[in-house]
């Protein structure tokens, strides 16, 4: 391939698959991509591997040799590749010869183009079928768009070629005619639509005098449609023919409407003029009788109330008198009094009484010894317009909070960062996320944690300018657009002031909710150019200010990304996790402080990854959960748990007891009883060995279904523990409902057991509240001697820490074990 220059690069985004067989053709061709500017996204040597790479990569452009080997050709692998995926496409061939070439137009190519070719005509050729792609996917959308529109109206559309076959039948005109659109594509129109006057006499087809540009006779009264095995139906039609901007005859267009009830109604009233008054006057739709100039004659109770006014206000107006906005129905008039036939429909904006009011205006004109009267029906529209703008709203606002969505965030910042570009300006992106929301949610319910997001929206756009915008991605995500930012300050003066806004207390059912949220800021120029980058950028800003401590602003720096990109690949790896077998249970003792010896041990899970080696809980649990993988993992741990504890000694007076912590998320989960059973029926560990601690923040949730649970794990016999007591979430007076055997108390409360008074005062008050109400009471973090001896000194029953034996794999823990009970006393600290 002869390559004479350099192009000048415009598109180093567009994505290319290169389909060649001769592999030093696809190296060259691939090279000269590349020094376009393009990105090579695939290759493939085949047509069968071509249509496969097509469908998986997706490219914006194919480069394909026509002349493929192999049972599928490159000229079939782009047919299929052009009509199925819609992709567009560009022939390269040393084969130019007319037989190939009108096979290659046969599947409809972007370009053809012959070896050896100029490095810039294979410029211009990509580019011209990008250009030609993006304009095909255009009409392709518009014409989904207007099929779909047209399968929506409830008058019946006929569709034909400029041959007077039949296209497109909606389904009105499919139960009109009797047809499906299936049987009647391709057929004549005269076999399809078959037309009759009043006396049943047949009538040739508007459609197809349309066609052949021959005048258009008026269509009789009493219009009928034969369908296929059916009653005749009286019908209203309107045709024209369709235009090619070149002003080339496509076809034509036929709009039918059903109106064999008003035709009988009319002739029924034609016979008797009391009939008539009586139907116009009952009618439940808006009527009047109107003069050839439009106004009003007679009008009906119906149109008095539809407008709001009385008949003596209403006789000798116009419609139009009470248009609400520059649409009216003077063109239409004119349509129907210019012979464009009987009756004309539009739909018009009224303004009656003050409010607004769409109707549905359909306009007959009357008979001719009437002097051009005409008839006007008018349906109330208004409940559906509003629907259709209910709709429009939700496409770009959100449903729960009324903020702009996803879907309008994204215009909205593309426009601003047409306007910054434009004048110089810088504009904020912040990804705003509220703190500990999954607490909210499990403690209270979800309809709590609605309301809170609806709370929270109206704070956040309270507190911003009115230039700004506040929108909600989903969950407890929210963006802010701040255009016109000076520098960096501009943003933290705004943030400063929504996060005092958010720490305002919320009540909600008998709490009080103080809500911290991690900010994260992205700026245009500064950081990116378009919208995907801003959102991401400030998304992973946010995760930073989580991992800082949570409710502060992080601004976008380069690292932030590589870190959100760990935590995906960290997600990927997780999924596979549970099969490869990289999971791991550690166990800690928990020890009697009266005698040292262990009572029972706390199941820890832990993770070791292949590249990052041995992870905690709290690095990997709270991403299991949100790509759905806590209920594989929690099952796991029961299972592997109680196999462990199964074969531990029991050559002690009280054998050893296992704990599994578990999530609120777990205990909502209405499978859980039956985990716990099958784990302790597979293992043989009998009920009274399992103790479940739940979180003290569960207790929040103190609802039936709770309590419920907390009383089959009673009756089962397994033991229930309140862990991390003391860290505020809860009320006392609900540990009577979940009705608890063992309290632990949080370890943040012994750290400074030893040196803060109030600690200890209020560790003991803990106790004796405990052991009023006859539980056990668990230390967490005990972590030396003095601790241990205070605790033993107020009463506490139980003690976990370091200071006894750090968390452990099953088969050290074991070998600890055995060692422990063989000497018959503590560990030496």
């Amino acid at each position: 391939m002869a390559a004479t220059g350099d192009p000048t690069v415009v598109h180093a985004a567009t994505r290319i698959l290169v389909v060649e067989h001769e592999h030093a053709a696809a190296e060259e061709l691939c090279g000269q991509l590349g020094s376009l500017g393009y990105h090579v996204c695939g290759r493939a040597d085949t047509g069968a591997a071509a249509i496969d790479a097509t469908a998986a990569l997706r490219p914006d452009v194919v480069v394909i040799n026509a002349l493929l080997p192999g049972e599928i050709s490159g000229i079939r692998a782009a047919a299929e590749i052009g009509g199925r995926l819609e992709t567009p496409l560009l022939f390269l061939s040393a084969n130019n010869d007319p037989d190939t070439v009108e096979l290659a137009l046969r599947a409809h190519p972007y370009a053809y183009l012959s070896k050896p070719f100029d490095l810039h005509e294979l410029y211009a050729q990509i580019e011209v079928s990008l250009a030609k792609g993006r304009s095909d996917k255009q009409l392709r959308d518009a014409m989904q768009w207007y099929a779909a529109t047209l399968r929506g109206v409830a008058d019946s559309v006929v569709v034909t070629d400029a041959a007077s076959r039949v296209r497109f039948l909606n389904p009105a005109a499919e139960t009109l005619v009797g047809w499906r659109l299936a049987e009647a594509q391709g057929q004549d129109i005269d076999r399809v639509l078959q037309l009759q006057d009043a006396d049943r006499n047949p009538l040739p087809s508007p459609l197809r005098q349309v066609l052949s540009a021959a005048p258009r006779p008026a269509m009789p009264q009493g219009l009928r449609v034969v369908p296929r095995g059916g009653e005749s139906h009286v019908v209203e039609d309107s045709v024209a023919p369709i235009y090619s901007n070149q002003g080339k005859l496509l076809g034509a267009v036929m709009v039918l409407r059903d109106i064999q009830q008003r035709a009988a109604a009319e002739q029924r009233l034609r016979q008797s003029e009391e009939r008539f008054r009586n139907a116009f006057d009952l009618a439940p739709g808006g009527m009047a009788l109107a003069a050839a100039d439009g106004r009003f004659v007679q009008v009906n109770a119906a149109l008095c109330r539809l407008l709001r006014v009385t008949p003596d206000n209403l006789t000798g107006h116009k419609l139009d008198d009470f248009a609400a906005d520059d649409a009216t129905a003077a063109p239409h008039l004119e349509l129907l009094h210019g012979g464009h036939g009987a009756t004309v429909q539009f739909e018009q904006h009224l303004r009656a009484g003050g409010l607004d009011v769409w109707a549905l205006v359909s306009v007959s004109l009357l008979r001719p010894d009437d002097g051009g009267g005409m008839l006007f029906q008018l349906h109330d529209i208004t409940e559906r317009k509003l629907a259709e703008a209910r709709l429009a709203r939700l496409a770009h606002f959100d449903a729960l909070t009324g903020l702009p969505n996803r879907a309008a965030i994204s215009e909205e910042i593309e426009r601003q960062i047409a306007l910054a570009r434009r004048h110089g300006h810088r504009l904020a992106v912040v990804f705003l996320d509220l703190d500990y929301f999954k607490h909210v949610n499990d403690s209270l319910g979800h309809e709590a944690g609605d309301e809170l997001l609806r709370v929270i929206g109206r704070r956040l756009r309270a507190a911003v300018r009115v230039s700004d915008m506040v929108g909600r991605l989903g969950g407890d995500e929210f963006v802010l657009l701040l255009p016109e930012i000076a520098d960096l300050e501009d943003v933290m003066k705004v943030t400063a002031k929504i996060q005092a806004e958010c720490l305002k207390p919320i009540h909600m059912l008998g709490h009080e909710l103080r809500v911290g949220i991690s900010l994260g800021a992205s700026l245009f120029p500064d950081d990116a150019q378009d919208s995907r980058s801003l959102l991401r950028y400030a998304d992973s800003a946010m995760y930073a200010a989580k991992a800082e401590g949570r409710h502060n602003l992080q601004f976008y720096r380069r690292d932030m990304t590589r870190g959100m990109e760990q935590r995906l690949r960290l997600g990927a790896h997780l999924r596979h996790a549970l099969e490869r077998q990289e999971f791991e249970l550690y166990f800690q003792p928990i020890v009697a402080l009266d005698s040292s010896r262990p009572r029972a041990a706390e199941a820890l899970l832990r993770w070791n990854h292949p590249d990052l080696g041995l992870l905690g809980p709290d690095q990997f649990l709270p991403l299991a959960e949100d790509i759905g993988l806590g209920a594989a993992l929690n099952a796991w741990v029961f299972q592997a748990a109680c196999r462990a504890a199964a074969v531990w000694p029991a050559a002690t007076p009280e054998p050893l007891r296992l704990s599994i912590n578990v999530s609120p998320s777990q205990f909502r989960d209405h499978k859980l009883m039956q985990l716990i059973r099958q784990s302790l029926s597979a293992s043989g560990l009998p009920p009274e060995r399992l103790c479940v601690e739940i979180t003290e923040h569960l207790m929040l949730g103190d609802n039936p279904h709770n309590r419920d649970i907390c009383r089959q794990l009673k009756a089962l016999g397994v033991q229930i523990s309140v862990d991390d007591f003391g860290t505020g979430y809860s009320s006392l007076s609900y540990l009577s409902h979940f009705n608890p055997d063992e309290l632990k108390i949080d370890r943040s409360l012994i750290r400074l057991l030893c040196d803060e008074a109030e600690h200890a005062a209020i560790v003991r008050a803990a106790i004796a509240m405990a052991h009023g109400l006859q539980l056990t009471v668990v230390t967490e973090g005990v972590e030396n001697a003095q601790q241990h001896a205070l605790l033993r000194a107020m009463g506490c029953d139980y003690g976990q820490g370091y200071w006894y034996l750090r968390p452990c794999p099953a088969a050290q823990f074991d070998a600890w074990l055995a060692g422990t009970m063989a000497a018959r006393s503590g560990p030496t600290p």
